[in-house]
């Protein structure tokens, strides 16, 4: 199983952040049709020192693809066959299992994130900033790939629990504390 006893020594891996030139461009149109913007290097910052916390994947890379709602929405049909736009989806690569028997010769990728800014927006649940509320978003994907669920009680309180972890230890939030801020699995307990 995965290790999630005490947070150690930050060691920074690879974060693959794929937005192309075309995409920056609507991205940034995006954004402004939002009224925020998005710090993306801070967000890479913080997927780096969040991967850091965990031993094991400390030098893992993750990819991270920022995209629009219709582009999220033909993701989540097309693999999970929820014909419905959403946040943020996981898409992991290794499955729990081949994480524990790992072949060291393989290579350290958990997998991708693709975010969704708009819809993480129009989810928002509290008074910090898009750029505040994409971390909170981020870390609950990290976690999926790293063989979290929420699908059971126990399993979502335990996510929880690793998702407070990450962002206490990671999270830069200006405009509030972040021991103030609810991890998005909390939803799953409700």
């Amino acid at each position: 199983s995965i290790d999630t006893g005490a947070l150690g020594k930050v060691f920074v891996p690879q974060v693959k952040f794929l937005l192309g030139s075309h995409n920056m461009a609507r991205l940034v149109r995006q954004c402004s049709e939002l009224g925020q913007s998005i710090d993306t290097g801070r967000l890479v910052r913080f997927m780096k020192c969040c991967l850091g916390q965990n031993a094991t994947f400390k030098r893992w890379s993750v990819g991270l693809h920022l995209v629009s709602p219709t582009e999220i929405k033909e993701l989540n049909h097309q693999y999970r066959g929820k014909n419905v736009v959403t946040d943020v989806l996981s898409f992991p690569f290794y499955s729990l299992q081949e994480l524990d028997t790992l072949d060291e010769s393989l290579p350290k990728d958990l997998g991708d994130v693709f975010v969704c800014p708009e819809e993480v927006q129009l989810r928002q649940q509290g008074p910090w900033s898009l750029d505040e509320e994409m971390q909170i978003t981020v870390t609950h994907a990290l976690c999926h790939l790293q063989g979290f669920e929420h699908d059971t009680l126990a399993a979502a309180h335990k996510m929880v629990n690793v998702e407070r972890q990450l962002l206490q230890a990671c999270a830069v939030f200006d405009s509030v504390c972040v021991d103030d801020v609810r991890p998005l699995t909390t939803n799953a307990l409700e």
